[in-house]
């Protein structure tokens, strides 16, 4: 018990005797911590949505109804694989410019534009992802507009899609930035649990090299 007190009487005073360079190490985490954070900057990233009915309007007047339902249901994806093409993007562009933001591009829109099938449904859903929350709502809007308007013509066969009312708002799909404060503290509870560690293992590797003398 004497030898445990004393091991563990000896590893207290190693500690406090490195506790100027564990200091150090916390300090270090904090620094670092806090610059990398102050660095990262702002990555709020918003996502707005719009949706829209492609299908036929009256399916009970059809010979068979389940089977036409099926058909449009299977042509969905056909429909949305030309999310990307050139004559959408450049009318949406156009509605964007003209409704005051001139500084998007087709490139932009191509590039943040995703539509998706809402599972066994006729209802295609325009997401935009944009970090500036103005911006989303516009381009899901105006592609939506201008995807109703040229779809038929570059898929044919495709019923004229009816749009959803247009959106108002868009969702922060971020959570919250970490503040500089919380993450210098995180940063130096971190580099003080591996100082403590560290020396730790350096007065436990002490003893042992003492003991085998």
């Amino acid at each position: 018990m004497g030898k445990q007190e004393n091991t563990l009487g000896g590893l207290v005073r190693h500690l406090l005797k490195n506790a100027w360079w564990i200091i150090i190490v916390a300090l270090i985490g904090a620094g670092v911590m806090f610059m990398a954070n102050r660095q990262s900057g702002s990555s709020t990233e918003w996502s707005a949505s719009r949706l829209m009915y492609i299908g036929h309007a009256n399916y009970n007047k059809s010979q068979d109804p389940e089977s036409s339902l099926k058909s449009d249901l299977n042509a969905i994806k056909t429909y949305i694989a030309v999310q990307q093409d050139m004559t959408i993007a450049a009318d949406a562009v156009q509605r964007l410019h003209k409704a005051g933001f001139k500084k998007v591009t087709v490139a932009e829109v191509r590039e943040s534009i995703v539509l998706e099938q809402k599972k066994g449904t006729l209802i295609v859903r325009v997401h935009v992802l944009n970090d500036d929350e103005k911006e989303a709502i516009a381009i899901a809007n105006n592609y939506a507009d201008a995807f109703a308007a040229n779809g038929p013509k570059v898929v044919p066969g495709m019923p004229t899609p009816r749009l959803m009312r247009a959106i108002q708002g868009a969702a922060n799909t971020d959570g919250e930035k970490l503040s500089n404060k919380k993450a210098a503290i995180y940063g130096g509870a971190a580099g003080l649990g591996l100082g403590v560690i560290l020396a730790m293992f350096t007065g436990i590797a002490g003893n042992m090299r003492r003991q085998q003398a």
